[in-house]
């Protein structure tokens, strides 16, 4: 080939390497920051749909925040990663919704540095579970969060807050799930009693869940249930269902470590139908949307 031909081919491909970096270069300018932020969302976990960025009223999204904190004098670190609400066009609804958050996860936080100021020996325990007593090792809190369902038409926000504690003396890490679940129209938390009628007052809907829980945990851990405990940890009370998430495929439980099952097994999750709940549903209530048509 002549030095001309290859010239002229180095010319061409170099017309058309611009002619990509151009076009990407355009893309990515359209696309914005949001492109970048999407990326950033699905790769923390977070469960979103593409066009999330959109700022039409009544939209929502959930962003990540993140932060750090260490004291080397106490030996501990904590992370968090939680969620930022935005319901555009209702500005006091956002702010209620994550003053509640926010208001969640400093209480977890003092919970777990109250652990470290009211030490007063190695066998001093909290609701955190030991104190750290180990030279030279650090203790950890890391929460997380999950989207588990977000519904705008349907004015619904089901959030899992995730923690891990680990403290250095401590045989291994301790996990917990807290359910955060939003009316979206009004900012309000959903609790376990809004679902179902007023006139339940003798509670007739927790029995209704510790039945179907005592089955459906027996029939998940097969061979490795403990009767007994998951017994014990469906009674009937609200506490024992307070970790619960409204979402598009029925009522999801967690019971958390040791409530149902060995530490081994970790925390438990079951998903009841909302139909299993058609005669006990609050109809002005956050299922309404799901039943009423049933």
């Amino acid at each position: 080939m002549s030095n001309k031909s290859q010239n002229n081919s180095k010319g061409t491909y170099f017309i058309i390497g611009a002619a990509v970096i151009f076009a990407i270069g355009i893309y990515l300018f359209l696309a914005g920051p949001n492109s970048f932020r999407f990326g950033a969302l699905q790769n923390s976990g977070i469960k979103l749909q593409p066009g999330v960025a959109s700022t039409s009223v009544g939209d929502v999204i959930v962003e990540e925040a993140t932060s750090t904190e260490q004291d080397q004098a106490k030996n501990f670190i904590i992370t968090v990663s939680k969620p930022v609400v935005n319901t555009f066009g209702y500005n006091d609804v956002s702010q209620k919704i994550n003053q509640d958050i926010n208001r969640e996860i400093d209480n977890q936080i003092s919970d777990f540095k109250a652990t470290f100021s009211n030490a007063t020996d190695s066998s001093s325990t909290s609701s955190f579970g030991n104190v750290p007593g180990a030279p030279n090792s650090t203790s950890t809190l890391d929460i997380r969060f999950n989207v588990v369902y977000k519904n705008a038409p349907q004015h619904i926000l089901s959030i899992s807050l995730n923690r891990e504690s680990y403290f250095s003396n401590s045989a291994h890490p301790e996990h917990q799930v807290k359910s955060l679940n939003y009316d979206i129209s009004n900012g309000n938390r959903i609790s376990l009693g809004d679902l179902f009628t007023s006139g339940s007052t003798n509670h007739t809907y927790l029995n209704r869940l510790s039945d179907l829980s005592m089955k459906a945990l027996a029939d998940k851990l097969g061979e490795s249930a403990d009767v007994d405990t998951i017994k014990q940890g469906t009674l009937p009370s609200e506490d024992n269902f307070s970790v619960f998430f409204i979402t598009g495929d029925g009522l999801r439980l967690v019971f958390n470590e040791y409530q149902v099952a060995a530490y081994y097994f970790g925390p438990q999750d079951i998903t009841l139908p909302y139909s299993e709940f058609s005669d006990s549903y609050n109809p002005s209530g956050p299922l309404a949307t799901f039943l009423n048509n049933q």
